[in-house]
Order: C-alpha cells, then structure tokens, then sequence
C-alpha cells in the first residue's frame, strides 16, 4: 500500500497518460480531447497546491494568480486537443468547436501572459507573444 492521495493518484494518471486512455475508452474525439484539456488542468492545480478548491462551481476560484494560470493551462489544453476533432464536420456545431477561435486566442495570450492578465482582465494590458511558441516568451516588439 502507498501514501499516495487521491490528488496524487490523479495527477499522476494524468502525467502518465493513464488516465486519458482509461477514460476515453468508449469516448468520441470530442470527449476525448476534454477529458485531455481537463488533465492539463488537474495537473496545473496539482502542481499549484490548489486542487482542493476543486468544487461543483469549477476548478477553483480565478481570482487568485494561481487558479487563473490553472485556467489558462485549461485553454492551452483545449486549444491543443480539440484543433483535431473540430476539423470532422461531425463536430462542427460543438460548443467548444464553434468557440476554438476564441478559446485558442486565450491560449495565446497564456503562452507569454500571466492568467491574470488573460483571464481576470480579459486581455487587458497582454504583452503580445512572439511568433516563435517555443520561447514562451514576448518580444515586446
């Protein structure tokens, strides 16, 4: 027997990748790159310490720095795993499909952007991010 808490057995499944074959098993694409997006976010809040604010009104509450970066990991994961499925015309009436613009320009914002600034303030004051994703980094001009 380990020590290991719930958290902890979550946000390993999660980095292992455990979690997202298990509960995708018989999911479409489209659950399946949520169930993705919402690992990116356990193991944020996992990673912050913050994953016991999780309740029935979301992950936790974005006023604080911490929870907002959470959101944004939350972006991030859409914007990567729902670019796929929501090319399938299947999908094309999907909430998160008719909304990846959006979702995605939220994302972008998170790659060089606290949460605050992307999520709190709407995008209020962003540094806008280089065109090199690998840095993660503005270039501020």
């Amino acid at each position: 027997s380990s020590d290991r808490s719930c958290d902890q057995v979550l946000n390993d499944a999660c980095v292992d990748g455990s979690y997202v074959a298990y509960c995708s098993g018989a999911a479409d694409a489209l659950e399946t790159a949520n169930i993705q997006a919402y690992c990116d976010t356990y193991t944020c809040l996992y990673d912050k310490g913050i994953m016991d604010q999780m309740n029935d009104e979301g992950f936790c509450d974005y006023n604080t720095p911490e929870c907002a970066d959470c959101y944004c990991a939350l972006y991030v994961g859409q914007c990567q795993h729902f670019q796929e499925p929501c090319q399938n015309p299947d999908y094309a009436g999907e909430y998160t499909c008719e909304y990846i613009e959006d979702v995605c320009a939220i994302a972008e914002c998170c790659g060089c952007n606290s949460g605050e600034i992307c999520i709190n303030q709407y995008g209020e004051g962003a540094v806008p991010c280089t065109d090199d994703p690998g840095t993660g980094v503005g270039t501020g001009g």
